[in-house]
């Protein structure tokens, strides 16, 4: 045997040997670069089945990301994190399909394009990829919008249609899937909605009736008994943009609907910027107001007592807000009464869970925003109220506030507006241990101790979570005996 023939043997036992070839696969960091190496699949037969192996695994669990970038002003694709060139989306999708035959388990969507612009490729993708899968796909979920938003242009979408009642985790949902998928009952783990699909509700009820009863009356057709699920996750509007400088309102009957149908144990809300203009005017003109505004922020005095009795556990995202901090007027908007109203909506579940951030533009000192929600949280509640009120602080930057002493009204010593400044007791420590990282709202290496403010009839627990370095400024800046004492008596000392 001549030793070019030799060399070309040994080469192809080393392409034949599987652990060479995922050896070979993994220092080549395919998994980040898998569509600028398909030409090794020529390298021999074996490497190219480890190959579309390693592809298959890889790709069982889908990112969809469509961005539209403002600099090439067109959206931009990647899969799994790797750029598809524009004119290449298309063929990439149909090999993980023909040749990969890749056994999708879930598809998430990300970026901030809505596919008005990307009809025809996201059903592309539906149709080549989900709706061919050998079994079906039963996580289909998306970040910023919904799975398929409809415009005016485009308001049906056949193949997520099809795609939503086989899955466990689904949406945001769209309007045309809520109307025309669900004829038989489906139950799902994990639900995801949104404000722009309430109002979309609203403004389809309000413009095809005359009077508040017909409204209803279409409302109870479309929240469909036939949906149910474990957990409710829905992004809220704080602000609207046409309404005045108000928070955003949502329709009252249409929240109430869904929680008694779709009876979700567990709620989550999060406090987003409102990117839809115009979107609540339809319903909310007073010629054609047939339903009730309703807002997490609004006077508690104007809120009528809600009972949704199914849900069991509410964590709220409030940690944006445009005005938020600007300066002490403006605290109460929206964040003076969401605490109360919380609660008056949900009067039986076991807790609530509110995530605020502290920006650097606070105006307030600490003690201060404690005295405020301890002011208002319990603003119109009944005695009958069981719910416990849990509330996680993050220090994001500190504020220095001057250096001369201030007196804050109604803080003395360890006792703020009549409640009691304790470290929290084991179970408390325990609920807040349990929650984690539940929105991603602290790093690992962020400094957390948990707190009960006690009253001879009502509690509430905090959980203050600052940066090392906001620590230390928070420290050396303290200005206030309560500051002080805080911050060198119990914070980090317990």
């Amino acid at each position: 045997m001549n030793g070019s023939t030799r060399m070309f043997s040994n080469a192809d036992m080393v392409f034949r040997n599987e652990m060479l070839i995922g050896k070979i696969l993994n220092n080549l960091d395919i998994e980040k670069e898998t569509f600028k190496h398909l030409n090794l699949r020529l390298v021999s037969k074996e490497f190219n089945t480890e190959m579309l192996k390693f592809i298959g695994k890889d790709c069982q669990h889908i990112e969809f990301d469509l961005t539209f970038d403002w600099d090439l002003y067109e959206t931009v694709t990647r899969i799994n994190g790797q750029l598809i060139p524009r004119n290449g989306v298309e063929q990439c999708i149909q090999f993980l399909r023909n040749v990969v035959n890749v056994d999708i388990k879930s598809v998430h969507f990300l970026g901030d394009s809505d596919f008005s612009n990307t009809a025809k490729l996201h059903e592309f993708f539906m149709e080549t990829l989900v709706l061919t899968n050998e079994n079906p796909v039963r996580i289909l979920t998306a970040d910023q919008v919904e799975i398929c938003s409809s415009n005016e242009k485009r308001t049906i979408c056949l193949p997520c249609r099809v795609a939503a009642p086989v899955c466990k985790e689904y949406g945001p949902m769209t309007l045309d899937v809520l109307l025309h998928s669900f004829e038989t009952p489906h139950h799902f783990t994990t639900l995801k909605i949104t404000d722009f699909l309430l109002q979309l509700i609203a403004i389809k009820c309000t413009k095809e009736s005359k009077t508040r009863e017909e409204c209803v009356e279409m409302l109870k057709g479309i929240i469909t008994p036939n949906i149910s699920c474990d957990n409710l996750f829905i992004p809220i509007f704080v602000m609207d943009w046409n309404m005045g400088n108000i928070p955003h309102a949502q329709p009252r009957e249409v929240f109430t609907e869904i929680f008694q149908k779709w009876k979700p144990k567990n709620l989550t809300l999060r406090f987003i910027k409102n990117r839809y203009k115009n979107v609540s005017r339809p319903w909310r003109r007073p010629a054609d107001r047939l339903l009730t505004d309703f807002s997490f922020g609004m006077d508690p005095s104007k809120m009528e007592n809600m009972d949704n009795s199914s849900v069991e556990h509410v964590v709220v995202d409030a940690k944006w807000s445009e005005m938020e901090h600007r300066n002490k007027e403006y605290w109460q908007e929206p964040y003076l009464f969401l605490f109360s109203n919380l609660m008056r909506a949900f009067p039986k579940c076991e807790d609530i869970l509110v995530i605020r951030k502290l920006k650097n533009d606070v105006a307030f000192m600490f003690e201060e925003i404690l005295s405020k929600i301890l002011e208002h949280a319990w603003d119109e509640c009944s005695e009958e109220t069981t719910t416990k009120l849990f509330i996680r602080f993050k220090y994001t930057s500190f504020v220095l506030h001057p250096e001369t002493e201030i007196d804050v009204p109604n803080v003395s010593g360890d006792h703020i507006n009549g409640f009691r400044l304790l470290p929290a007791e084991r179970e408390v420590k325990e609920k807040f241990e349990n929650w984690k990282n539940v929105l991603n709202d602290f790093e690992a290496s962020d400094i957390r101790e948990a707190f009960t403010l006690k009253s001879p009839k009502q509690e509430l627990h905090f959980e203050l979570v600052h940066t090392k370095e906001t620590l230390e400024l928070a420290r050396n800046n303290a200005s206030t005996p309560f500051q002080t004492m805080f911050y060198y008596n119990l914070f980090g000392r317990l």
